[in-house]
């Protein structure tokens, strides 16, 4: 089967809401420090392309896995579960964007929040890819949503 840009496999919800939400909490703080240095357009701009390039992922997964899955309702109930869910975890991703960008403090604050929420999930795949299935950097791994919600906090 060809190559994809998103891990569409029921065993990897997590990860996908992770990739895609990490991604739209790195582009809101990219263009929160465009507002503070520009305008709201660029900050706009910002989240405009993040949203394309996960859309462009979506759309290319969605092609390729489709291509590979046999014929039969299971298959499309299963295509459509796993695009409802990466188009949720979009949804969401925007949002904590949009609100860590252009948001006053306390909604910038709910904005991290979210991302500091996908960023174990990132973080463990990132963990486990570079150095294994090792007990003591997955053992830290639940510590690190919250300390990043106190240091959004700070």
């Amino acid at each position: 089967m060809p190559r994809v840009l998103l891990p569409f496999n029921q065993y990897y919800v997590a990860m996908l809401v992770s990739l895609l939400g990490f991604g739209a909490a790195l582009a809101g703080l990219a263009a929160r420090r465009l507002v503070a240095r520009r305008d709201r357009r660029s900050a706009l701009q910002v989240i405009g392309g993040m949203l394309l390039v996960q859309l462009i992922a979506l759309a290319q997964t969605v092609a390729v896995v489709q291509g590979g899955l046999r014929q039969g309702t299971d298959s499309r109930i299963y295509l459509v579960g796993i695009t409802g869910i990466v188009l949720l975890a979009m949804l969401i991703g925007l949002l904590a964007s949009v609100l860590i960008a252009l948001a006053p403090a306390p909604g910038a604050l709910l904005g991290l929040t979210l991302g500091a929420l996908t960023v174990t999930w990132w973080a463990s795949t990132l963990v486990a890819a570079i150095v294994g299935q090792d007990a003591l950097a997955l053992g830290v791994q639940p510590l690190l949503a919250p300390v990043l919600v106190g240091i959004a906090i700070a």
